[in-house]
This record gives C-alpha cells, sequence and structure tokens, in this order.
C-alpha cells in the first residue's frame, strides 16, 4: 500500500510540474522554442517579435496539419488578406510590455504589462512546382509551363496539404508526377541560381490566384 501511494503522489507531482510550464522572456532563444527574431522594449519605445508561420503534421492534432507561428499558437488578429495564413507567410508584431514565451508545444505567447499595438504581414512567395514519382524529387515551373533551371538544392517537406480543412498526405504515396504549389518565405526566396526552401506545398494554390 505504502509503495502504490508513493507512486500516486510522485505521478500527482510530475503532473503538476508539467502543467506549470516555465514562462521564458524573449530577448534569447528559450529552450525548445524558435521565438524568431525579436527586440526588448524601452520605456519610450516598443519591442517587435517577428515570426514565420509553419505546419505542425499531426503532432499537435493526429491526422490534421496545424499552422503554428515559430512553435507557438496564434497569439495575434491575423492581418486582412492573411486569414487563412500561408506557410512562410512573415509576421511582425509590435508590442508594449514584456513579451514571454510558456515552453510547452505547442509554446504560447503571453504579453505582460502592455498590449499588441500592430502587425505587419510578408507573404510567402508562391511557385507551381511538379512533384517527380521516379526520383522523389521536386521541379519549379515557368508560368507557361516549362522547367525551370536553377542551381541549388531544393528542401520541402514530405507531405503537402491536401485541402482547406488541415487534411495532408504523404508525398511517397503520389502514384504518378504531380503539379503542387510550392510556398517560400519571402527572406528565404532565390531566383538567381541559389537554393530553394519551401516552407509548405498544396494540391491547390493557397492564395486562389
Amino acid at each position: 500500500m505504502k509503495k502504490l501511494l508513493s507512486l500516486i503522489l510522485a505521478t500527482i507531482a510530475a503532473l503538476s510540474l508539467a502543467s506549470c510550464a516555465e514562462l521564458s522572456e524573449v530577448g534569447g532563444t528559450p529552450t525548445g522554442t524558435n521565438p524568431g527574431t525579436t527586440s526588448g522594449t524601452t520605456d519610450d519605445a516598443p519591442g517587435t517579435y517577428t515570426v514565420t508561420a509553419r505546419y505542425d503534421y499531426g503532432m499537435h492534432r493526429p491526422g490534421l496539419a496545424t499552422m503554428l507561428y515559430d512553435s507557438s499558437t496564434l497569439f495575434f488578429a491575423l492581418p486582412e488578406g492573411f486569414d487563412p495564413p500561408v506557410a512562410g507567410d512573415e509576421f511582425t508584431v509590435t508590442y508594449t510590455g514584456q513579451l514571454l514565451i510558456q515552453e510547452t508545444y505547442p509554446s504560447t505567447v503571453v504579453i505582460t504589462g502592455g498590449e499588441i499595438i500592430g502587425v505587419t504581414a510578408v507573404p510567402a512567395v508562391i511557385q507551381a512546382v511538379r512533384y517527380n514519382v521516379k526520383d522523389k524529387s521536386l521541379t519549379l515551373l515557368e508560368p507557361d509551363g516549362t522547367d525551370m533551371v536553377i542551381g541549388g538544392a531544393i528542401d520541402f517537406p514530405d507531405y503537402y496539404i491536401t485541402d482547406g480543412e488541415g487534411h495532408f498526405a504523404e508525398l511517397a504515396e503520389l502514384t504518378e508526377d504531380t503539379v503542387l504549389y510550392g510556398s517560400i518565405a519571402y527572406t528565404d526566396r532565390m531566383y538567381n541560381g541559389g537554393a530553394v526552401t519551401f516552407s509548405g506545398l498544396y494540391a491547390v494554390n493557397p492564395r486562389g490566384e
């Protein structure tokens, strides 16, 4: 009985510690988070905090893709034209007070002693691509559908978004070459012969163009 009671108390203590996630002040890179580019506040000037929209594929919500902002849940109002957001969209939040990150997964951003006073956004670049089943690669496509020649490597997720409800599928499940739409964060764009990093892949153009 004593061993059982000790086990129960130890379990309760562990759960209590897990639920009381530490709040870390943004200014460096808190453990387990990727807070993007930040600057602190002073009495005279507000701070800024920049994050990039990124997908969690099934870890947060089994079977569904969840949009996170670096590793955090949404903590600001999306600007007009960015709801829903696209992977690779970059948001700069201007705030007063102190910005903290609760170190959970997904993490939570908390602003104390102030408020969000503005959000600006830079849209991801949308690029048509072809997934090549034989060699499991991507080929960028010109506006007329011909292949684009680039000089660097192409980095891309293992999954693509299939609809607007958050469903996704593995590229490896495709059985024939397929045209998709990739999104590239503006700060990751290339188009000068360099490497390409896709933040997300979509079955249809996520901007509806």
